[in-house]
């Protein structure tokens, strides 16, 4: 019995790690639709298929305002949960995000080039193109990687609070301070919604919704039960 019970807690104490968090998914596929459908938008505008209008415009500024933002909360609130140390988890974002980056930037940069004078916008050299100024959109995978190399989990809630106030002013100073590293200034200008991913993820809103939510509707039901069978007993009185 002892046993079993042990057993029992064991699994309710690992079951939050290992649970996937289905808003997250949901977040992460509507910033993928947002992302495709500035891409293809701009493409058109591009190839002269569409008018760059006033339509337009406000479209590719409204999404761009949060698409990518999402990502990098997304990203920093899982990263928050994950449990391995820092430098074992920053090579394994080497292969997992390297992979990707370096294969689809290679095949992007080998079709504009042999291509180049069938597309709406010119590519740089390889090294250029792999290390220093990545191409659309996989410099997302690029800038993402060096956040993950710069930004440790902390275990204390005010370091948070610090980081994130750090990471806000480092985001309004990027453009005055005129440094000419492309990850230098994508890491500046996104470190603050990673930031904000962890920080979320520490307070937990989203566990603490749906617990209340929960409470609430276990609540109802208990009290619309308790109801019913007061009025049932009054009528068979």
């Amino acid at each position: 019995m002892k046993f079993s019970e042990q057993t029992e807690k064991g699994v309710s104490a690992i079951r939050p790690i290992l649970e996937r968090e289905i808003w997250v998914d949901n977040v992460k596929v509507i910033a993928c639709v947002l992302v495709v459908l500035g891409h293809f938008f701009q493409s058109m505008v591009k190839a002269s298929i569409i008018s760059d209008n006033s339509l337009y415009q406000w479209f590719i500024q409204t999404i761009y305002y949060f698409h990518v933002p999402l990502f990098f909360i997304c990203s920093g609130y899982l990263y928050r949960r994950g449990s391995k140390s820092h430098w074992a988890n920053v090579l394994n974002k080497l292969i997992v995000l390297g992979v990707p980056y370096f294969t689809f930037s290679f095949a992007t940069w080998a079709l504009k080039t042999t291509f180049s004078g069938q597309v709406n916008t010119e590519i740089g050299g390889l090294r250029d193109v792999l290390f220093f100024h990545p191409t659309s959109p996989y410099w997302f995978l690029y800038t993402l990687f060096f956040v993950f190399l710069i930004t440790p989990r902390f275990k204390n809630f005010k370091i948070y609070i610090v980081v994130f106030f750090a990471s806000v002013i480092a985001k309004l100073a990027a453009p005055k301070l005129g440094i000419d590293i492309y990850a230098v200034n994508s890491v500046l200008e996104n470190e603050v919604w990673f930031v904000g991913g962890m920080l979320l993820n520490m307070c937990d809103p989203i566990t603490k919704l749906q617990t209340n939510a929960k409470k609430v509707t276990g609540g109802g039901v208990h009290t619309i039960s308790t109801v019913y069978s007061l009025k049932h007993r009054c009528v068979q009185i």
